[in-house]
């Protein structure tokens, strides 16, 4: 397997990062979940298991982001062609088929979710699409997604933003980093209307 750069660069950082992990488990400061360590394990082989053996860092998220704003250019040229961005930010769910909420079947992994309650959201190829203007500012047609530590983000191709919200906070949904997530959003769209007043 031909190991990238990038690759050795991240695995790099884990390592660090798994000595700081080590380090506070020892000192019981840090209590591991028993579901996370044969995913992180598993993250080092480079076996990609479907985006929970994926990781990766803030600046690549905002990277990925940047890339879909940009109608699939990336920082050192084209990712995607501009038509599949298009068709990849589209409803992929059949008839009038929308999305409802997501139970979490692991306790200790997820609580229930259902981003922004009531409005009907649909699924894309790619993310989940808000089909109407949500109450942050986010406006119909955007995609956004989440991962299970809480990390969260949108993309608003209509006004040419985006936003990354991280944590490492199980489980997912966590009424906390959900809230905070929503105020940033909302901070967001509401400096951007006092910047363009």
């Amino acid at each position: 397997m031909l190991v990238s750069e990038r690759q050795r660069e991240l695995r790099k950082s884990t390592r660090h990062a798994d000595l700081r992990i080590k380090t506070l488990i020892r000192s019981g400061c840090l209590v591991p979940h028993k579901c996370l360590i044969r995913v992180h394990a598993t993250a080092r082989t480079g076996v990609a298991y479907g985006g929970h053996g994926l990781y990766s860092t803030a600046l690549d998220y905002a990277k990925f982001i940047r890339m879909w704003l940009n109608d699939g250019q990336g920082p050192r040229g084209r990712v995607l062609k501009k038509e599949t961005v298009e068709m990849a930010a589209k409803n992929g769910l059949p008839g009038n088929m929308k999305i409802k909420g997501l139970p979490g079947v692991i306790p200790s992994l997820s609580n229930y979710a259902e981003f922004f309650p009531g409005m009907p959201k649909s699924w894309a190829l790619t993310f989940m699409i808000n089909e109407k203007d949500a109450p942050t500012g986010r406006p119909a047609g955007s995609l956004a997604w989440a991962g299970l530590a809480n990390l969260y983000y949108w993309i608003d191709r209509k006004n040419g933003c985006g936003g990354f919200w991280a944590t490492q906070i199980l489980p997912f949904a966590d009424p906390a980093s959900v809230g905070g997530y929503i105020d940033f959003e909302t901070a967001v769209y509401r400096n951007q209307t006092k910047a363009a007043a």
